[in-house]
């Protein structure tokens, strides 16, 4: 039976991100995460540091997508508003966690951080649903929220604090979640000169046969193809690729094939 094909968004939060004064990594990263297990990335948007922003758009999204993974403003400054937007946005209140207070006191003395009362109770405060997700870069945790079957992340905007909470404990979640597919994308270096002239030769393959998801024809001279294979069984995806590349070999006049994993 095939499995479900699950449906994300990235929310990135930031002003700063919408002022360009910060390049905007984390989107590209998470989508590039996201595709290779498997998950279909329907939206990307970036919001200002706005309640009504954020909540407007959390409430979109979840009729839309399965899984939000939001970015920014996790924290106990005055502009830190992601947790409170989000749960206004699924209708939860908002509550001091015992347990997530200590994890931000853990982590403020292995780093030697004095952290002031106030800061500490903004810090603490989640939805009862909410699960912390140990940030072992940075200060506070990320948080995984289940909501009437979707899903939401709530991680840090510092990439490096974001990456590790999102390896460490989103990564196996959605793996389990959607039965992680193994992806293997092929670079076909050819020799044609015009992309439609590619175009109309690809047409001679069933591209569903090989488990394709996604295929790109870049305007490049010579032209190159971007395909990414996905299938829950690794040597079955194996040899979907050598089929693939012998098709390819009938069809284009091709220079070589990068193999990615």
């Amino acid at each position: 039976m095939e499995s479900r094909k699950y449906t994300a968004a990235v929310v990135t939060i930031g002003t700063e991100l919408l002022r360009g004064l910060i390049e905007n990594t984390n989107a590209t990263w998470l989508c590039k995460q996201l595709t290779d297990l498997g998950i279909e990335v329907k939206r990307v948007v970036t919001v200002p540091d706005d309640m009504n922003e954020i909540v407007e758009t959390i409430r979109e999204l979840l009729r839309k997508v399965d899984i939000i993974v939001t970015t920014g403003g996790l924290g106990f400054t005055r502009d830190d508003i992601t947790v409170e937007a989000i749960a206004e946005a699924i209708q939860q209140p908002l509550h001091h966690r015992q347990d997530i207070e200590q994890m931000v006191l853990t982590r403020c003395r292995e780093l030697n951080y004095e952290i002031t009362q106030e800061a500490l109770v903004k810090a603490s405060r989640a939805p009862p649903t909410a699960k912390p997700l140990p940030n072992n870069t940075g200060i506070v945790p990320g948080l995984h929220i289940e909501h009437q079957g979707k899903h939401i992340y709530i991680l840090p905007g510092v990439p490096r604090e974001m990456k590790q909470i999102f390896q460490d404990h989103v990564k196996p979640h959605l793996q389990q979640l959607t039965e992680t597919k193994h992806t293997i994308e092929l670079i076909v270096h050819t020799r044609h000169r015009t992309e439609i002239e590619v175009e109309n030769k690809l047409k001679n393959i069933d591209m569903s046969r090989y488990h394709v998801t996604y295929i790109k024809i870049h305007p490049r001279q010579p032209v190159q193809i971007s395909i990414t294979l996905q299938h829950t069984d690794k040597q079955e995806l194996m040899k979907k690729v050598q089929e693939l590349q012998q098709e390819l070999g009938k069809v284009l006049n091709i220079e070589r094939i990068e193999i990615k994993t």
